[in-house]
């Protein structure tokens, strides 16, 4: 019952790990800013986090989509790329889906392939956690800030592939900019480096190193910050980390722990949950800035500083993260398993002004094959 897009509208797709939504918002806001000035953008973050049962991943899973809409008057963030920070490099197979992957394996009730992703848990923490550093790093050189800057934050959302991640990709960002502060942040860290038993100079050395992730997923070599990640045990433990750390991702953290692990739609839901939680709670952030933390696992991340813009409650409360959650419907073990297997059948929920995938295609003929296209309705 609404009106078409225009013919002319530009319809991109991005797939890119996890950073792909990020992307697509960073490319939709250079649109803004150019020849599309007088014009909307949509950006849809959809995907699903799939794993192996019994793997290292599975209780991370989750699937989801996000949509954002942009435009060059914002009235809920104003975001100024040329103060972001970028970071990328090539790690091989962390996190790569090879097609070869499909080969002989049979649709499930659902008419789909199951899309495993290729990891290894502790290679893909360092992955994150280097990236997200050079990502920080650039960003504040171009903002020529240090540790002041992360410390007048009120708040951070970051990529979430499980509640610890962002913790300490933002706790070793934190220990970082101490160690390239002034003389009352570096005394600060090399408190945390005595209790952790670890020479501030190797921590500083690690600061500055800027190493390169191993292009293999051979455990052998160790965490890429071993000085580093055991001053931030000694963290853990202090003041400092609840003010610096937990309460900057407080936000919209209960929300975003419902939903799991949403890949490229993770970033966009916790920010969406966190302003959403913020205004219901009359949170004053007119004026204030927050950061966000965007990932793509085995290649890049993005840091990108918004501020919120006056007036920007009344658009945050319309998110709908907290909405979306009420028609949830719990699975037992046993739905579980069948759900992830592919061979169970759709649970009975209330179904009203929303889009569902009524059938997939399952033609292989000549003239009109459609095998595995989704067909979707608006159930009013």
């Amino acid at each position: 019952g609404r009106p078409l897009l225009p013919r002319d509208c530009e319809v991109p797709e991005f797939k890119h790990a996890c950073l792909g939504g990020i992307y697509a918002m960073k490319s939709a806001l250079r649109l803004l800013a150019s020849d599309g000035a007088d014009r909307q953008a949509i950006v849809v973050s959809a995907d699903i986090a799939e794993y192996e049962r019994g793997s290292t991943g599975e209780q991370t899973q989750g699937a989801g989509a996000v949509a954002m809409l942009l435009e060059a008057n914002p009235r809920l963030l104003s975001i100024d790329l040329k103060q972001s920070g970028s970071a990328s490099d090539y790690r091989t197979n962390d996190f790569r889906k090879p097609f070869s992957r499909f080969t002989g394996q049979r649709l499930g009730a659902n008419g789909q392939l199951q899309d495993f992703p290729l990891f290894n848990g502790g290679y893909s923490t360092d992955c994150y956690l280097e990236a997200t550093v050079e990502a920080v790093r650039n960003m504040l050189d171009k903002r020529g800030a240090r540790h002041g800057y992360l410390e007048s934050l009120p708040a951070v959302f970051m990529h979430r592939p499980y509640k610890r991640m962002p913790e300490t990709g933002l706790a070793l960002c934190t220990l970082f900019a101490l160690g390239s502060g002034d003389s009352d942040a570096r005394a600060e860290l090399a408190r945390y480096c005595e209790l952790a038993g670890v020479a501030p100079e190797d921590v500083l050395a690690e600061i500055w190193s800027s190493p390169r992730v191993s292009n293999t997923m051979d455990r052998d070599a160790g965490p890429v910050y071993p000085h580093s990640q055991n001053v931030l045990r000694a963290f853990r433990g202090k003041d400092g980390y609840r003010t610096r750390i937990l309460a900057k991702q407080a936000l919209g953290a209960d929300m975003v722990a419902e939903l799991g692990n949403l890949y490229t739609a993770s970033l966009p839901a916790w920010l969406a949950a966190g302003l959403e939680e913020a205004a219901t709670k009359g949170t004053a952030l007119a004026g204030e800035e927050v950061l966000m933390i965007g990932y793509g696992s085995g290649d890049a991340a993005e840091a990108i500083p918004a501020e919120l813009v006056p007036g920007w409650e009344d658009y945050a409360i319309k998110s709908g993260i907290a909405e979306s959650l009420r028609n949830s419907v719990p699975l037992d073990q046993q739905d579980y398993e069948a759900f992830h297997s592919g061979e169970g059948t759709r649970p009975e929920r209330p179904v009203a002004n929303e889009f569902i995938i009524s059938r997939i295609g399952t033609c292989t003929s000549a003239n009109a094959a459609d095998l595995g296209i989704e067909y979707y309705e608006y159930v009013s």
